[in-house]
């Protein structure tokens, strides 16, 4: 009798698990073909499914607003709102839990991850090489590591470190910031900035190599072809070559605030007791209705500002009297008050 007993229970045994497979195949098929089901129990259950020529396609929503499972032949999107979202591809998938608070993405050879705007990492790998790790906890921490020796960095901001990559940057590394601290851009040659407390800084190379400041003895900003600028006694005297590289360039003197002026073949710019009295006037050469050319004067005048103004542009006229009087006109507006 033990011996049919145990037999027994094995059989049972062996009877139960196979049902428990069972019930699970059903249950995984049925959650399969949930979102596939054109069924219409709202709020509980919406489903609609349809067959068009890229294959089949269907979308599903189950408790109201908050469960969402849309299927198509190359995207499938699973969300439950407002907590997270799941979005897969055949190139891609991205997850978010608490939108904005978290987001993440994998592709075949990179992973990302972000928390807001404070902390992110990124993994890159291709081929047999070491992967390249990039991770931030803003603004304090940075590291980083790639196959190469040189890509290799780490910053712990203020007090020491170095960062790839930043704010348009290549490089960037600093001691004690911002008692010292070098930039360097990569653009077209390499350019390097340098940074002694906010007082002191020089360039070397790229297009403003040779520009230095010894604030606020002196200092000398160029910037090849564009602009050549010189001052004394910073910010009070100051004397520039401006717009290099237009058919018109300017010269400007200024001692601060008692008289600037700035001219050129079309322009001028004269003021005095700055910011109170300002004119700016430039000459253009327009085109009339019949095709003609013409020279029309675009100008700026302020007069004690901010009490009187006087402004003529190619898109509106501007006559100002505060608080009195204002006068605003355009194509598209005429005002007045």
């Amino acid at each position: 009798m033990g011996r049919h007993a145990r037999c027994a229970r094995a059989g049972g045994r062996a009877g139960f698990s196979a049902l428990v497979r069972s019930l699970a195949a059903v249950a995984a098929t049925s959650a399969s073909a949930c979102a596939g089901l054109d069924w219409d129990l709202n709020p509980f259950y919406v489903g609609n499914a349809r067959v068009t020529e890229r294959g089949a396609e269907s979308r599903a929503t189950s408790a109201g607003p908050f469960w969402d499972d849309t299927r198509t032949p190359d995207r499938r999107e699973t969300a439950f709102h407002p907590l997270w979202r799941r979005v897969a591809t055949s190139t891609e998938t991205r997850g978010q839990v608490l939108d904005p608070l978290f987001a993440a993405r994998w592709t075949a050879d990179e992973s990302s991850y972000r928390f807001l705007a404070l902390s992110w990492a990124k993994t890159h790998s291709s081929g047999s090489t070491s992967p390249d790790t990039d991770v931030m906890f803003f603004p304090i921490f940075w590291f980083g590591r790639g196959p190469r020796e040189e890509e290799n960095y780490f910053a712990f901001f203020p007090l020491f470190g170095t960062i790839k990559t930043f704010m348009g940057f290549s490089e960037m590394s600093f001691f004690l910031f911002p008692l010292y601290y070098r930039a360097m851009k990569n653009i077209t040659e390499p350019e390097t900035f340098y940074s002694l407390t906010p007082f002191i800084g020089w360039v070397d190379g790229g297009p403003r190599d040779g520009s230095w400041h010894l604030l606020p003895i002196a200092g000398h900003w160029q910037y090849e072809g564009k602009y050549d600028k010189w001052s004394v006694l910073w910010p009070f005297v100051h004397w520039q070559r401006n717009d290099l590289d237009t058919s018109d360039p300017t010269r400007n003197v200024t001692l601060w605030p008692l008289f600037g002026i700035e001219t050129g073949k079309r322009k001028r710019y004269l003021t005095f007791l700055w910011p109170f009295f300002r004119f700016k006037s430039q000459r253009y050469v327009e085109t009339d209705a019949q095709g003609l050319p013409y020279e029309e004067v675009y100008f700026r005048n302020d007069y004690l500002w901010p009490f009187f103004q006087r402004e003529h542009t190619r898109e509106f006229d501007r006559l100002r009297l505060f608080p009195f009087y204002a006068h605003y006109e355009s194509p598209e507006i005429s005002s007045q008050a």
